[in-house]
């Protein structure tokens, strides 16, 4: 009878203490469905913001106007989105999203372009890539070696900076992924299909 009991009292025990977390997990799940719900649209217009930000840099107007361009197929994973950029109407040149992987994660980048597919230059939009190291891929005098390079570009044309290689690789990589992406939205004509 003694062991019955024993059986019993442990069996409750166990019940109580999953009960318990169980209920914890559930109010904690609930907790952070809310916070989502009151966030997301405020991370989305920071995106937004941040998106048109590198772009307004890049082109150097803040009169553009984008436009996000259908996905195809030829795309490729690391692209997230094709933009026609335009001033007044008429088109000044395309923008490139490409999410690149790097040594501390992904490296997300802009990459703007012309409709003849030559770079107007890069922009890293986000990262995470060791600092002091790798976030130097980040530097302005790094990134302007972009600016004028058109497709066929490889490891060679470009400098690579010492101790960060895979950081540099991930913005090399970004832009020929952005320059093979126009490639596929504009074709051998330079004009948007």
């Amino acid at each position: 009878m003694d062991k019955e009991m024993k059986k019993e009292s442990s069996a409750l025990y166990f019940l109580r203490i999953g009960g318990t977390l169980l209920l914890i997990c559930a109010i904690v799940a609930l907790v952070l469905s809310f916070v989502n719900t009151v966030t997301r649209e405020k991370i989305a217009q920071n995106e937004t913001e941040q998106k048109r930000t590198a772009m307004v840099e890049l082109f150097g107007s803040d009169k553009i106007e984008y436009t996000e361009l259908d996905r195809l197929e030829s795309d490729g994973e690391r692209v997230e989105a094709v933009y026609r950029v335009a001033e007044d109407g008429s088109t000044v040149g395309y923008s490139v999203l490409v999410l690149s992987p790097g040594f501390g994660g992904d490296v997300q980048l802009m990459v703007a372009v012309t409709a003849d597919k030559t770079v107007i230059g890069v922009k890293i939009v986000s990262m995470s890539e060791t600092p002091g190291l790798g976030t130097r891929v980040d530097d302005a005098d790094y990134l302007s070696q972009y600016a004028g390079v058109t497709a066929g570009l490889s490891a060679s044309e470009v400098d690579m900076i010492s101790g960060a290689t895979k950081s540099s690789k991930a913005v090399l990589n970004g832009v020929v992924d952005a320059l093979a992406a126009l490639d596929g939205h504009l074709g051998s004509g330079g004009v948007s299909k």
